[in-house]
């Protein structure tokens, strides 16, 4: 036997390979032997088939897969995993969705981290699976997060930016609780931080403009409309806006004059979360939140 041919020999598959066979055809391949046998005959070139109904055999051939980074088949059937999973007929417990979502996120977040870009480009697919897969707001806003280092990843600031935004202008997302190494959050701080880096970075004004112009014009119509509850929403979706620093202080001076020092102390720790180049003070002026009254917001 060469040498190079004895490289491709599997200890527990020592037979010499026969690529004319075409598709082998394994059971029992989410067993003990079958979890062997299906990375050995992929390695060796073999095409392999299963066939199976319930999503949990899908995921176990993708998980073996991945592990031996035979990404194609391994996409193929986690892909029927979720369907599977997710499907209106589906009989998959509500543990065995976020073992699916879980394995999605990881194998994403395990790619994202490859140093190869046509490898770190696979992460995309998974982190779609994770989308069709997310259910509830902590998941849906930690799939959109984890898919933000991507979008960086690939220069794609618009994108980076429209997830971020999906997690602060949602009231469910905002208030998410987000896990990141040991370290646990709502989703907003996180996304707040993230938007911030994307912002101070090379492009990073120009692709925050839309979102400068969107809190610009939700402040003008909580304005006019004389809704302080709805100033009060601007630093919340749109942090690292020039209008949530005017709403900030807007919203510090009305509780200042309704006595309500709490509240002021709130909003003057929101308006200088945001780093600016004036001196952080709150300063006597006029605002269109004089005229709503003394209301406690």
């Amino acid at each position: 036997m060469e040498r190079a041919d004895a490289e491709l020999m599997c200890e527990l598959l020592p037979t010499r390979p026969q690529l004319g066979i075409g598709k082998v055809l394994i059971t029992g391949a989410t067993g003990y032997i079958g979890g062997q046998l299906v990375p050995a005959l992929l390695t060796r070139g073999y095409s392999v088939r299963i066939m199976v109904r319930a999503p949990s055999p899908e995921l176990a051939l993708a998980e073996i897969s991945f592990r031996t980074a035979n990404y194609d088949f391994g996409q193929e059937h986690m892909k029927r995993a979720v369907e599977l999973a997710i499907s209106p007929d589906s009989k998959a417990s509500a543990g065995f969705l976020s073992r699916v979502y879980q394995t999605n996120l990881n194998f994403a977040r395990q790619l994202l981290a490859k140093p190869e870009t046509e490898v770190r480009d696979r992460a995309r697919f998974f982190f779609d699976q994770a989308r069709l897969s997310a259910r509830g707001p902590d998941q849906q806003a930690e799939w959109r997060l984890a898919l933000s280092g991507l979008s960086l990843a690939q220069k794609n600031l618009a994108e980076a930016a429209s997830l971020y935004n999906q997690v602060l202008t949602d009231t469910a997302l905002r208030n998410a609780k987000y896990t990141h190494g040991d370290s646990s959050s709502r989703a907003a701080v996180a996304a707040e931080q993230l938007f911030h880096q994307l912002i101070s970075g090379p492009g990073g004004s120009d692709i925050y403009k839309l979102y400068e112009d969107q809190a610009a014009a939700l402040l003008a119509k909580a304005h006019a409309a004389n809704d302080p509850a709805a100033v009060a929403l601007i630093p919340e979706c749109y942090p690292n806006s020039n209008a949530a620093i005017a709403a900030a202080s807007e919203l510090a001076n009305a509780a200042r004059d309704a006595r309500n020092f709490a509240a002021q102390l709130q909003f003057l720790q929101r308006r200088c979360s945001r780093s600016a180049p004036e001196p952080c003070y709150l300063k006597p002026q006029s605002s269109p939140m004089h005229s709503m009254g003394s209301a406690r917001y």
